[in-house]
């Protein structure tokens, strides 16, 4: 119950926006609370939507999780983040043009993406 609240409130406004510009920012630590923070609110399948439509966004996680010089415990829950927000169609077409192409591998493999035009073409 409290904690979708704290959705709610985090939904509205600035506030993920706010979240994922940490993302970016130095000290490490401030990246470490964003992706936890980001990992517990993309849990949600509303806040997947928001979480990637804020520019950015997919490109910063799916640079983490690439990083050899990141916190293990980073690089894991900026992974686990983006599995979560491969919920969205959208979300998987960013990732791909960002270089995560197993989301819409799978979806490709799933059928997913053969049961409906396609709509994905690199901009």
């Amino acid at each position: 119950m409290i904690f979708s609240v704290f959705q709610a409130i985090v939904a509205e406004g600035d506030t993920v926006r706010t979240i994922v510009k940490f993302l970016s920012q130095e000290p490490s630590k401030g990246r470490e609370a964003a992706v936890s923070v980001l990992f517990e609110l993309s849990k949600s399948e509303a806040l997947c939507e928001k979480i990637g439509s804020i520019h950015g966004a997919i490109i910063l996680l799916v640079g983490l999780t690439s990083s050899k010089s990141e916190n293990v415990s980073t690089v894991e829950k900026a992974d686990k983040t983006l599995t979560n927000l491969e919920r969205s169609e959208e979300n998987v077409r960013q990732m791909a043009i960002n270089g995560r192409l197993q989301p819409l591998l799978a979806k490709l493999l799933e059928g997913d993406y053969f049961t409906k035009p396609l709509t994905f073409h690199y901009q």
